[in-house]
């Protein structure tokens, strides 16, 4: 980025230079992926239509995040950051997709049709499993963290 100034940098800018460079790098990757990503989403809605194509994708971001949580809270290994009412409220948000799916599919099956395929039911049953096991790991981790912070307790009272 130094040809817009036309100027030498200073030696101190030079010694840093590289990490400028790199964040221009980053920040690139960055814009790459995102209009990589509004390709496939324009590529869905060519291919399936806008709606199943839009439910898909949301099911898809839905599914990442899901799996994602349960991953940081078991890499972690720590209940810092986590509630039981952000659990619940996207466990419930869940229950209330899957529920609001069925009766879309019941009530008005020729437009809604396309969420009672393979996909969509596996997406309900992923996401509501990944959920429930995010529940007990939360009440595991939260156990030890007790556990630990008791026996502190104890340590710190013998002294």
């Amino acid at each position: 980025m130094d040809w817009f100034i036309g100027a030498i940098p200073p030696p101190e800018y030079q010694a840093v230079a590289w990490f400028a460079n790199v964040a221009t790098i980053i920040e690139t990757i960055g814009w790459a992926i995102n209009y990589a990503c509004i390709l496939g989403q324009l590529a869905a809605a060519a291919t399936l239509g806008p709606g199943v194509a839009a439910t898909v994708v949301a099911c898809f971001c839905y599914l990442l995040l899901t799996v994602g949580s349960l991953c940081q809270l078991i890499i972690r290994g720590s209940s810092r950051g986590t509630s039981y009412t952000m659990w619940a409220s996207r466990f419930i948000g869940n229950l209330a997709a899957g529920f609001n799916a069925h009766f879309r599919v019941t009530y008005w099956p020729q437009v809604f049709g396309f969420l009672d395929t393979a996909l969509m039911k596996w997406f309900v049953a992923t996401t509501t499993i990944v959920e429930l096991c995010y529940i007990f790991v939360l009440r595991h981790i939260r156990d030890k963290e007790a556990a630990s912070h008791n026996t502190t307790n104890l340590a710190d009272k013998k002294r």
